[in-house]
């Protein structure tokens, strides 16, 4: 799950993905990739919590489960995986808000979820932006940033094209299909990119580290025009001039089991395969 703090404005989902995508696209170049020691032992920590145990080679990781089965995980995935971290961020940003409104409205969540996204009414919508009006209020939102966090907070519950989403915002693995979507991957054979995406997110150590690609690289080629200390996250970079479109993301459906997630098909290993 996303541990995100909750303050200040939220910023446009659409805007955030269309400029993360280009950038990925104008700057990754697919190559072998050399990861550096301090991040190898930074994600084998991570993954030691949960009991699994990973081995990395030159240009690829084997991961093991609890229960004996094997990932394998080429490197390019841990940096491809940076340049989506600052969206799974914002988008449970919008899912706590979402869950608290929710809450105060005395909706079940997975029932509320389906609601909004499939049909909704005028009146539905009076009566959600006036108890998000009460929520945002009793958090000490600005007052002058309420009515749009609260437009934001509407469109992500009743408009999931503004943001590529395909399962229901009360799943766990809801910002699966977002990720995958965006980094052009197929879902039955990359999913485990997403997995990455939350240990970044969800690990401090982590997420300082590939904030930069010579963070945790070595001799990443890089276009004409980009260099190693410019950061992989938009974060701090103003979206609001970006115009709004709906994004042209058409996902397949996810079968993520949570974090992290293996993908085994019928009790076996599943070699991933993938671009070298």
């Amino acid at each position: 799950m996303g541990t995100s703090k909750v303050e200040g404005s939220l910023r446009s989902l659409g805007a955030l993905i269309r400029k993360a995508s280009s950038r990925y696209s104008n700057e990754f170049v697919w190559q072998d990739v050399i990861l550096t020691a301090e991040f190898q032992e930074s994600y084998k920590l991570y993954l030691e919590r949960a009991k699994y145990e990973i081995e990395f080679f030159e240009s690829t990781a084997v991961i093991t489960t609890p229960q004996s089965r094997y990932i394998f995980v080429p490197n390019q995935w841990f940096v491809i995986a940076a340049y989506v971290v600052d969206i799974y961020e914002e988008l449970y940003r919008y899912k706590e808000l979402f869950v608290e409104i929710t809450r105060y409205r005395g909706k079940s969540l997975d029932v509320y979820s389906k609601t909004l996204r499939d049909s909704t009414t005028a009146g539905e919508k009076k009566y959600f932006f006036e108890d998000a009006k009460q929520v945002l209020a009793k958090k000490n939102f600005d007052e002058a940033i309420i009515q749009d966090t609260i437009e934001k907070l509407w469109r992500f519950a009743t408009d999931y094209s503004w943001w590529s989403g395909q399962k229901t915002i009360d799943r766990h693995d809801f910002h699966i299909s977002v990720i995958l979507n965006m980094l052009n991957l197929v879902n039955v054979s990359q999913g485990y990119v997403a997995d990455i995406v939350s240990a970044y997110a969800n690990d401090t150590c982590l997420r300082h580290l590939v904030r930069t690609t010579d963070g945790f690289t070595v001799n990443l080629s890089l276009p004409e025009g980009y260099t190693h200390g410019d950061s992989i996250d938009e974060y701090r970079m103003d979206t609001s001039a970006i115009q709004e479109k709906t994004p042209p993301y058409i996902g397949e459906k996810e079968n993520a089991t949570g974090t992290p997630h293996i993908i085994i098909k019928e009790n076996k290993v599943k070699v991933i395969k993938y671009k070298g």
